[in-house]
């Protein structure tokens, strides 16, 4: 039987990703074609940056997923594809360690791996399904709720 509670907070590591690959996504490049090079360099830099924050986050979701022994065929499916976790996970590790390099290897590699987007794109899927199936979110978000009204109460 899945512990609820560290469902849940799988489950919010997950939307954490979410919320930062759709920030990525939204990001619109906004320089006009009269500005410099360079603010056009600065956007797509900030935008990179983003996607790569987000694909760290769901790395910190397959660590949580593997740690506390879950199971769902797709997703086992997708992660047995190693070259794809390993290169992921040192993404994560040269995104949240220092490192000396403005584009480490380390990071480089999954981003530069074939197929590595539609390999994310179809494990996120995965994972939304396996939450939707899974964690009671609505139940969660009213106790959230109702954990902040308390304790502002008090």
């Amino acid at each position: 039987m899945i512990d609820e509670i560290k469902l849940e907070a799988l489950y919010l590591h997950w939307v954490n990703h979410v919320d930062s690959r759709k920030y990525a996504n939204d990001f619109v490049i906004t320089a006009k074609p009269s500005e410099s090079e360079f603010v056009k360099e600065v956007q797509l830099n900030l935008y990179f940056n983003r996607l790569v924050i987000s694909h760290a986050l769901l790395y910190v979701v397959i660590e949580g997923y593997k740690d506390l022994k879950l199971s769902d065929h797709n997703i086992d499916n997708l992660l047995s594809e190693i070259v794809y976790v390993d290169k992921l996970r040192l993404l994560r590790n040269a995104l949240f360690h220092y490192q000396d390099d403005i584009r480490p290897t380390k990071l480089m590699e999954f981003i530069d791996l074939e197929g590595s987007a539609e390999w994310i794109k179809k494990l996120d899927k995965c994972f939304e399904k396996f939450f939707i199936e899974n964690v009671n979110i609505v139940k969660m978000v009213e106790e959230i709720y109702d954990d902040t009204i308390n304790n502002k109460n008090e």
